[in-house]
This record gives structure tokens, C-alpha cells and sequence, in this order.
């Protein structure tokens, strides 16, 4: 719900660093990273750019892979479902349907 006020060049490397460090929720983290991207491979261009701090450079790299693998529509699921969810609520809501 936030994304379009979310300024690129600034949340994106938060969000690398997200994935580079933390022990979960690095697929959120993909996820909404993705979305600041008109296509799959402009994003996997992008993480791959990254360098993350050095203590992090194996981890990241296994997590590139697997984003690789899975693809980011996999990462943006939980997302995708909250939208639904929300959206549902709202429509409830404004057509009076419960």
C-alpha cells in the first residue's frame, strides 16, 4: 500500500541489505524489492550489481540463486494475498455485502 511513495534508489538497497542479512523473511524483502522493477530481469540485473558487506557475500549469493530458481512471483506471493485480502474487505465494505 506504500510502494508508490517509496523512492527506488533509496529503498531498494535497504531491502538487498535485508536479504543479505537477516536470518528470515529475506523472500518479503524480494519481493517488494521486485516491485520497484518494470520486468523480472531488470531486478535480477539489479541484485546482481548489489554488493553486499563481505560477511554477507556467500549468503546473498546462495539467495540470488534460489530467487533465480523460484522467481520473484513466488517471492511477492504473500503480498499478492494480502492485496486480495484487503481488497475484499474494502469492496465488502463499500457495496455493503455482508
Amino acid at each position: 500500500m506504500v510502494r508508490s511513495w517509496l523512492d527506488r534508489e533509496e529503498a531498494v538497497p535497504h531491502l538487498l541489505e535485508n536479504v543479505a542479512g537477516t536470518i528470515l523473511g529475506a523472500e518479503m524483502a524480494w519481493g517488494l524489492a521486485g516491485s520497484f522493477f518494470s520486468t523480472e530481469e531488470q531486478f535480477i540485473q539489479a541484485t546482481t550489481q548489489w554488493t553486499p558487506q563481505a560477511r554477507f557475500l556467500k549468503q546473498y549469493a546462495e539467495r540470488c540463486k534460489e530467487l533465480e530458481i523460484s522467481g520473484l512471483s513466488s517471492a511477492q506471493c504473500d503480498f499478492l494475498r494480502k492485496e486480495i485480502a484487503a481488497r475484499r474487505e474494502i469492496e465488502a465494505e463499500a457495496f455493503c455485502d455482508r
